[in-house]
């Protein structure tokens, strides 16, 4: 590949293990990875691994594999299997291999304009494209698009012989890209947070046992995934939202005066005087940058009056930003127990060229998750204790509404939003 685009394209090669220590922190929108796989078991057990991580972290066009035979895991347009050979050890497959990687190299040599038979035409192999002094528009053209431009790198390389259909890549790559990176975030969560999510479930636990109350807030988009863990099919019947004029969700007008409610000091102590929650509940407050003045005073007058507070935030996005508290603290700072959503400072995931800044949030998604896997394993608390938890049944459901009822009216007592 470096020699017939005549340093127009770099090819690097590595194992899948050593690759992921070291190369793998250089992949940009202009790379493409080719993973041969190999066809020992515990060696390809490696090669599909990195498969994975690199399908989850970067477009899946940009990811070739060629393998042997049929691979279940291995299924999408860029996955190219080589038959007739599913019982060649890898000293045999280097030779359709090697063949496959030729036949790159010559259809990008082709269509970076190059003269494959004779890349250096001058004999001196400039990097990057044509002689300084070539005044060929066909030229400079080649100079310019050398290192594969913008997103579309692996059409550039492998089109000609994939068959790829351009126009259908190129509508389904964001798509795909959010739903990897969301994903990504996901795992990273169940990695990294089960810890807490442990924590937060088990205080919440004893506080319902010993006759608590479970309470949530949040402050406008904040509020959303709050909302999604209240009177909900298949939710904990306790959960108790705490909602605030102007900050409940986006039914202000305008829409911005919402924004600028949540900055108001002294507001936070306004709501929770004027709502049930008292001394040994638990509240869970949600803020995915903790800097405004509302969600850091909810949590620090909470732990004040003896509630449990539970913060979920981006430790990322709020380490980034400064407080519009006069404490010059963050919500997390009066937490108890700490959830993160994993979403990097200014939440949105993905870029695109003529776009000038990032797009499509994902703390929406990764926020609520964390409130149902807490919920869920407060459920599972309960159980173990000999405790039956009100759960809601769709109201769709033949009895739902029958069920809902009955329960509603046996804890009405710890029930505050009917």
């Amino acid at each position: 590949m470096l020699e017939l685009t005549a340093g127009g394209v770099v090819a690097v090669h590595d194992s899948s293990l050593g690759f992921r220590h070291g190369p793998k922190s250089i992949l940009d929108d202009r790379t493409l990875v080719v993973v041969f796989v190999s066809s020992y078991p515990y060696t390809r057990q490696y090669d599909l691994d990195i498969v994975r991580e690199l399908r989850r972290s970067v477009p899946q066009r940009d990811v070739l594999t060629v393998s042997a035979g049929d691979e279940p895991n291995l299924a999408t347009e860029n996955d190219w299997h080589v038959t007739g050979v599913d019982d060649a050890d890898d000293a045999l497959l280097a030779l359709p291999f090697i063949l496959l990687a030729q036949l790159l190299a010559l259809h990008t040599s082709v269509r970076l304009g190059r003269t494959p038979r004779q890349p250096f035409p001058d004999g001196r192999g400039q990097p990057g494209g044509p002689r300084r002094d070539d005044p060929s528009p066909a030229r400079r053209t080649v100079k310019a698009d050398a290192g594969l431009s913008g997103s579309n790198a692996t059409e550039q390389l492998i089109g000609p012989l994939a068959g790829s259909n351009r126009e259908r890549t190129t509508m389904t790559s964001l798509t795909k890209q959010y739903l990897n990176a969301t994903i990504a975030l996901l795992e990273r969560i169940d990695e990294e947070e089960t810890t807490n999510i442990e924590r937060a479930a088990e205080r919440i636990v004893d506080c319902i046992a010993g006759g608590g109350r479970l309470f949530a807030f949040g402050c406008s988009h904040s509020s959303l995934p709050v909302q999604d863990i209240v009177y909900r099919a298949g939710g904990l019947m306790l959960v108790n939202p705490i909602f605030a004029p102007g900050i409940a969700a986006l039914d202000t007008r305008p829409t911005t005066l919402g924004s600028a409610m949540e900055q108001i000091p002294g507001y936070a102590k306004a709501i929770l005087d004027n709502s049930p929650i008292r001394t040994g509940d638990v509240l869970i407050v949600v803020s995915v940058s903790g800097r405004n003045a509302v969600p850091i005073e909810m949590a620090e007058l909470a732990q004040q009056r003896g509630i449990t507070v539970i913060g979920v935030t981006s430790h990322a996005y709020s380490d980034a930003v400064t407080s519009r508290h006069s404490s010059g603290k963050k919500m997390k700072d009066f937490a108890d127990i700490v959830l993160d959503n994993k979403v990097a400072v200014g939440d949105a995931v993905l870029e695109l060229d003529g776009v000038p800044q990032r797009f499509t949030p994902a703390s929406g998604v990764t926020t609520t998750a964390l409130l149902h896997a807490v919920i869920a394993a407060v459920i599972e608390g309960l159980v173990a204790r000999g405790i039956t938890p009100p759960v809601f049944l769709a109201a769709n459901v033949d009895g739902g509404a029958e069920w809902n009822k009955r329960l509603l009216a046996e804890n009405a007592d710890r029930i505050f939003y009917l």
